[in-house]
């Protein structure tokens, strides 16, 4: 299945751009490598310019021309005389402009999706071509969520031998994404609520908390546990507890008794 798409992402776009961008930059720079400042012979000038436009490119068009320039004699000449030529030597002027059929070329090979799936294009639970795409699009949220089981700190250190394991290692993963996506999305919420930035990385506002934020701001803290009581052992930090309660939570989290059931 084929679609398509005359409006590819921004990722596409800039793509593009730095492509054009990069071999404009090789091109120009060739040419100055390529042809002298100037030339006493024209047919120098042509023959140099020449070899520099006929080497290969894949987004862009070269063309050249050959300007005279004129050293005149020194002195003042007589009234009513031309000012008398002493030499003329030849400048070479490049340009370098974007293909439009490689243009129209990478604008429909980024436009379009070749999909695999299964979906039926008939029937129940039938969907066309650019609607399965709009889902495939939508996936990469999904994805982000996920990059962390490919993470080499998390696969690599793990060696599980029976099937039943992994499947409940994989479970154990599941749930854990699942509550740190509910602790990112309380925090954002708590943002958009109170319209006031928390403190993230190197003491800085954020509009965009994230869960991994508070492993940084937490990571500190140790629970002391004196008979039947527990203590921290040094008091909570302001950063901390605007933390907690952009959660919902209270200070005595860490020290009171877990409820029973």
């Amino acid at each position: 299945m084929v679609v398509h798409s005359s409006s590819h992402d921004q990722r596409r776009q800039n793509k593009i751009k730095r492509e054009l961008a990069r071999e404009k930059t090789s091109l120009e720079k060739s040419f100055v490598e390529q042809c002298l400042a100037e030339y006493a012979c024209e047919a120098d000038a042509q023959a140099a310019a020449q070899r520099w436009a006929t080497q290969p490119t894949q987004y862009h068009e070269l063309a050249w021309e050959i300007e005279p320039q004129d050293t005149y004699s020194r002195g003042r000449p007589k009234k009513e005389e031309p000012r008398r030529i002493a030499r003329v030597h030849y400048r070479v002027n490049c340009r370098v402009e974007p293909s439009v059929s490689a243009l129209e070329r990478m604008r429909k090979e980024a436009g379009c999706f070749v999909l695999l799936t299964n979906v039926p294009t008939q029937g129940e639970g039938a969907a066309d071509a650019r609607e399965i795409l709009s889902l495939y699009k939508e996936q990469h949220g999904v994805e982000q969520n996920f990059s962390f089981l490919k993470d080499p700190a998390v696969v690599n250190a793990i060696f599980l031998k029976s099937e039943e394991r992994i499947e409940a290692l994989g479970l154990i993963l599941l749930i854990s994404l699942l509550i740190w996506r509910l602790i990112e999305r309380k925090l954002r919420k708590h943002v958009e609520e109170t319209e006031r930035p928390i403190t993230g990385w190197d003491n800085k506002p954020t509009n965009s908390p994230t869960a991994l934020m508070i492993t940084s701001k937490f990571k500190n803290i140790t629970i002391l546990r004196i008979g039947p009581t527990r203590r921290l052992n040094r008091p909570l930090k302001p950063v901390q507890l605007e933390w907690l309660d952009a959660l919902g939570l209270k200070p005595d989290l860490f020290t009171a008794e877990p409820r029973a059931g």
